[in-house]
């Protein structure tokens, strides 16, 4: 069985993923506000592989509480957007979809996470390890390539690879490599795939904070 990725985070299973949301969310009291920024940036990846992103994003998302019980269930999270606005989200149907998405996602992002390192990389030889959104210096641990601040998400390039379709069954992957990642099983696939990527990427550095800002389900990377 393919391994479950949530942003940088690796799960040997989903059943491992899904211990690590509910310990997230036992974290904090009902209604209380998610407010450590790792937990905060957890949330934001999680909530990038739903299904339905776009729409639960809106206007951007300000910050995370714990939901209340709803019909009996336990509590989840609310998304509370730039403009007061709120939406739930289901984080089990994220990590039990109904189709292939999330896994196809996390390979084809394994499949390019060099080109954003090497991206990262050249930016620090330049001498440009700069805010592409304020120019302040960035510091090396605390600052994300972005997909988004620029250019398209990344869930928005992956999509455009798969077809209007939708069909990301078709997208066959291996069960993982010696690191324990999931990657396309057809090198053809991976080599149209790197060409699709490459030809639509518009990569920027950010701050976290102003990566957080971006409101957004983009998909950014840590360096």
């Amino acid at each position: 069985m393919a391994e479950f990725r949530i942003g940088d985070r690796v799960f040997r299973t989903k059943g491992e993923a899904l211990e690590a949301v509910q310990a997230l969310r036992n974290r904090y009291t009902v209604g209380g506000r998610v407010n450590r920024p790792e937990d905060d940036a957890f949330l934001r990846d999680l909530l990038d592989l739903h299904d339905f992103a776009a729409a639960k994003i809106g206007c951007g998302v300000d910050h995370f509480i714990i939901d209340d019980p709803y019909l009996g269930k336990s509590s989840g999270f609310r998304i509370i957007r730039t403009d007061g606005s709120d939406m739930d989200f289901s984080f089990r149907h994220i990590i039990y979809p109904k189709k292939a998405r999330t896994e196809v996602l996390g390979a084809l992002r394994a499949e390019i996470n060099d080109i954003t390192s090497s991206y990262f990389e050249s930016r620090r030889q330049e001498g440009t390890l700069i805010s592409d959104k304020s120019g302040d210096a960035l510091d090396p641990e605390h600052c994300r390539v972005s997909h988004h601040f620029r250019g398209p998400r990344f869930v928005e390039i992956a999509a455009e690879f798969i077809g209007p379709d939708g069909n990301w069954e078709s997208v066959a992957i291996t069960s993982s490599d010696e690191e324990g990642v999931a990657l396309l099983a057809d090198p053809e696939v991976r080599q149209r795939w790197r060409e699709h990527y490459s030809g639509r990427k518009v990569l920027a550095l950010l701050a976290e904070d102003e990566h957080k800002q971006l409101g957004s389900g983009r998909r950014t990377s840590r360096p």
